[in-house]
């Protein structure tokens, strides 16, 4: 079986995830998942880990679900995160610039430089599209889009002069402000984007019923178990919904209204 919750990985949160699978597993054994691995898997590729017949649970982002993990791996649940810029199970970005830009608008960025953690992401890149979409001219908006790699690395770009403005997961934000938060000096939050589902839990497409709904018993036991509260607190968990995989068709209705609008890459 393969188990990891890749999404949160800062190094100040690996004891968190480690208490908290901890307790997980305790619950999944209730449920009769008796040979789940004792240390979460940290795999370098994510696409492959999140697509393999043997995953039992990870946690993805709402674009690739839509995208290529599309009728591949079903949806558990969804968790609610304590964080500025998340209600209930949705979230969304926080747009960010340097304390010194005088811009008080997204419009009046146009011409600038932008800098997104990966084309694939949901929070760094489709959210930050169609928050520009409506004031994009003959497809374009900014003058440059640099990929980073990382949330991070698109805030450390922004502190360094080397782009005006990035959109980074609300989440990432708020566990950055707590725990590295010589990164964000320099940095001021200018809104947020519309927010959307947030990052679900999943599991392989071939499990039964009987399994998801024993999964879904498990999660939200560890949710309610008093004894992973500080893990939790750690890692900005507050609860956990169980929606129908419909949700997420909200990502998909962000990029239509974008590239609707003449506005289909980050440019």
């Amino acid at each position: 079986m393969l188990v990891s919750l890749p999404m949160y990985d800062l190094p100040e949160l690996m004891e968190a995830h480690r208490h908290f699978w901890s307790g997980l597993r305790r619950h999944l054994a209730a449920e009769g998942f008796s040979d789940t691995p004792e240390i979460l898997d940290w795999p370098r590729d994510l696409d492959a880990a999140w697509a393999s017949p043997d995953l039992l649970l990870s946690q993805t982002c709402g674009y690739p679900l839509r995208r290529q993990l599309d009728g591949r791996v079903r949806l558990l649940g969804v968790p609610h995160y304590e964080a500025p810029g998340c209600v209930s199970y949705l979230y969304s970005s926080a747009l960010i610039v340097h304390v010194d830009n005088p811009h008080l608008s997204l419009e009046a960025f146009a011409g600038s430089a932008a800098a997104f953690n990966e084309i694939g992401s949901q929070s760094g890149y489709s959210a930050l599209r169609h928050a520009v979409a409506p004031f994009a001219h003959k497809g374009r908006f900014f003058a440059t889009a640099i990929e980073t790699g990382r949330h991070e690395h698109s805030i450390d770009a922004i502190r360094k002069g080397k782009a005006d403005i990035a959109a980074i997961d609300a989440v990432t934000f708020a566990l950055l402000q707590r725990h590295q938060p010589e990164r964000l000096a320099g940095i001021r939050r200018l809104a947020h984007t519309m927010p959307v589902p947030g990052l679900p839990f999943i599991t392989a497409l071939s499990r039964p019923a009987d399994e998801i709904a024993r999964l879904q018993r498990a999660l939200q036991a560890a949710f309610a178990d008093p004894t992973l509260a500080e893990p939790r607190a750690a890692l900005l968990l507050k609860d956990i919904s169980f929606p129908d995989i419909a949700v997420y068709h909200d990502i998909d209705r962000l990029e239509r209204e974008a590239v609707g609008a003449g506005y289909p890459t980050l440019a």
